[in-house]
């Protein structure tokens, strides 16, 4: 064999090393692109996941209790379950009429009761959605009472149904008999109706995302 024949041969060698080279790394890079994609794929769908939720939480941070709620009392006129009209003194609490035979009803069983809170400072009544009311709720949350905003409906103009929102719970016997009160406000404790006399639900729950 000449030198050019050797070369040639060498040549061909080299073609078919890097052939086969080539023909082993191609598998191997495919398999390698294809699982970073899974990689990325998965990262985002996690991130998007995580989002959703976030935003989920934020709009719709409701809680209901489990178990047997007791939302009203049976044999009270519904003009005394909408309220006291008492205003309490600061320092003070006050269970209405439906909520008192409630706790004498159920005395012993496990049960919770799912009230309206009326909130006052000197006697006069505290918004539900003011920076007082608020306050008041972040500090009965820590406190591990479950409050927030509950909805119910009256009738306003001409018959017309409209939604409005007010302070409510779920307190077992024990938490609104021992009810942890602030000193500058009165509380009254009721079951809250309708408009047309009907219970609040209690499976509505209580929207608990009042901070702003």
């Amino acid at each position: 064999m000449n030198s050019e024949q050797l070369y040639r041969a060498i040549g061909q060698i080299d073609d078919e090393l890097l052939t086969r080279y080539e023909a082993r790394r191609q598998p191997k890079s495919t398999y390698w692109l294809k699982w970073s994609s899974a990689v990325a794929f998965a990262a985002a769908a996690v991130i998007i996941a995580f989002m959703a939720t976030s935003v989920w939480n934020e709009q719709s941070q409701i809680y209901t209790a489990s178990g047997t709620v007791i939302q009203n009392i049976e044999g009270v006129p519904s003009d005394v379950l909408s309220g006291s009209t008492v205003a309490p003194a600061n320092g003070s609490k006050v269970y209405d009429a439906g909520v008192q035979q409630a706790l004498t009803k159920y005395a012993g069983q496990d049960v919770k009761y799912f009230v309206a809170i009326d909130l006052f400072a000197n006697m006069n009544p505290v918004e539900y959605n003011s920076p007082q009311a608020q306050a008041e709720l972040e500090r009965l949350t820590a406190l591990n009472y479950n409050v927030g905003y509950a909805t119910a409906w009256t009738y306003q103009g001409n018959q017309q149904k409209v939604n409005y929102s007010y302070i409510a719970g779920y307190f077992t016997a024990d938490q609104l008999k021992n009810f942890a009160i602030n000193t500058q406000y009165g509380y009254v404790f009721h079951f809250a109706t309708n408009g047309d006399g009907s219970p609040v639900s209690a499976d509505q729950g209580i929207h608990i995302n009042f901070k702003k």
